[in-house]
């Protein structure tokens, strides 16, 4: 065979290898068949509300951290969940991200932080750090923290949302596609059936930068708080509470 073929020949293979490599990296749930370990906590009817946000960015000189602070100062929610990318930096669980914790107790009764597993602020996997001062609760809980409250038959799984996908841009394309054809979330759905959630739990996440609700899928992305080159910033909090024994989660859009 012609040396020229040859050539041809192996650099398509090593083509579709590093093609499959990337597919299997990127979307981990596709060959793993153990589920992510999920971390439950149960709180009161007198810890709720429950807000949730995700993709701060804070760092990112196109971050709207500061609006959000101002927001939070003024909602004092309850509870209190960042669902990952609180940071816009590559780190491990820090003191910084603990002081940015810190600072979100302030306002709030209990803070619950999901870190990402692939992204910006990721954290060893998997792990609960749980601290409690003057009656104030800051806990770290990855990849999956489930509330539940009680007297409330339906939970709220929250995560980052890097586990159907673990590139940002990807998933921002796949919800995008997923939404507009095939009327489902794609980020919602693979945690859904990798989860293995019942039909009336909620599923809340960030990651994509794509503000969604959907009750009849039980899924809401949370969006971001930050603008890039191929998106617009798209703020939005979850808020649950629990109304006739069952979770009651809506989407707020703020842009």
């Amino acid at each position: 065979m012609h040396p020229q073929y040859m050539l041809i020949i192996l650099a398509t293979a090593l083509y579709t290898l590093a093609l499959f490599a990337y597919t299997f990296y990127n979307f981990p749930w596709l060959l793993s068949k153990k589920k992510p370990t999920v971390y439950q906590v149960t709180l009161r009817k007198s810890d709720l509300p429950i807000v949730i946000v995700s993709d701060l960015h804070v760092g990112s000189s196109r971050s709207s951290y500061k609006y959000f602070l101002a927001l939070l100062k003024a909602v004092k929610p309850t509870t209190l969940v960042i669902a990952g990318d609180l940071i816009d930096e590559k780190m491990l669980v820090s003191e910084k991200m603990l002081k940015l914790l810190k600072i979100f107790s302030l306002y709030a009764k209990n803070v619950f932080y999901t870190p990402s597993t692939s992204n910006h602020d990721t954290a060893p996997q998997p792990i609960l750090i749980s601290l409690e001062e003057d009656r104030k609760r800051v806990a770290i809980a990855s990849p999956i923290l489930r509330l539940c409250i009680e007297g409330c038959f339906s939970c709220i799984y929250i995560t980052h949302g890097d586990h159907a996908s673990r590139n940002g841009i990807l998933a921002h394309f796949l919800e995008t596609i997923s939404q507009k054809l095939l009327l489902k979330p794609f980020i919602g759905g693979v945690l859904r059936r990798t989860l293995g959630v019942n039909s009336e739990d909620w599923v809340i996440y960030g990651h994509s930068h794509k503000a969604y609700f959907s009750s009849f899928w039980r899924s809401i992305n949370t969006g971001c708080w930050v603008s890039r080159t191929h998106e617009s910033m798209q703020m939005a909090l979850a808020l649950a509470i629990c109304r006739s024994s069952n979770i009651d989660a809506k989407l707020l859009k703020l842009s």
